[in-house]
Formats: C-alpha cells, structure tokens, sequence
C-alpha cells in the first residue's frame, strides 16, 4: 500500500494468498476506523495484475469487510484489473454487501482518478457522501 500525495490509497494487488489478504483486511479496517474517526474522505485505488486471481478465502474477507465497515465512512474506491475474472468476483461481492455505491470498477486509471476526484469534490462541498 502507498499513499498518493493527494492522499489517496493506493493497493496493487499481484495475489490474493491468505497472508496477502490478511494483511490488506486487517489495514484497510484500521485505515477505515481512522477516517470515520476523523469524518474525512477515504479514498482508494485498486489495481489487480492479471495473476491476481480471487480465492473463496478472499472473497469471503472481502464481503465481510464491506458489510462490517462504518456506516458513516465516507469512501471512494476504484479498481482496475486486467483480468476480467476479478470484476466479476467484485460485483459478486458487492451483490453480497448493502450500500456499494462507493465502489467504481473503472478501465483505466485516468477514468478512475476523475472519478475519486468527482467524488471528493462531492464530499468537499456536503461534508459526506
């Protein structure tokens, strides 16, 4: 994980082996937990490598944390992947989760930038989104 200069976080994901997704759950709920703290607007950007391929374990991770996040989180999350499997597994998950309107499966990193953009502006000018 790195932090952009604009504040954005960003997750390049090459596997989703169980201590890869341990450790991203287990930062992103910490990260989560400091921005609703703090009532500011978390936002991410996701890039999955071709080789990242989702196991049940990660899904299963996946879901629960979207469905355990704080409700009053204000947050932008964006993914790009190479491989079209994943955007799949997203969409699975977020079948799985209520209120996913956060999460933006973009094509391209420039579409995905304006779009976080777009929705900070958005949680600039009504303090929430």
């Amino acid at each position: 994980m790195d932090v952009r200069p604009d504040g954005i976080y960003v997750w390049a994901f090459m596997d989703f082996k169980r201590d890869t997704t341990d450790e991203w759950i287990c930062t992103l709920r910490q990260v989560m937990n400091e921005y609703d703290t703090r009532n500011e607007h978390l936002r991410c950007l996701a890039y999955f490598s071709e080789s990242a391929l989702p196991t049940p374990y990660s899904t299963s991770q996946a879901i629960s944390m979207l469905r355990d996040r704080p409700k009053s989180l204000s947050i932008s999350a964006a993914m790009i992947s190479e491989n079209s499997l994943m955007f799949g597994v997203v969409r699975f998950a977020m079948q799985q989760a209520q209120r996913v309107d956060f999460i933006r499966l973009c094509k391209s990193e420039q579409e995905a930038l304006a779009w976080l953009d777009e929705r900070h502006t958005l949680f600039e000018a009504n303090g929430q989104l």
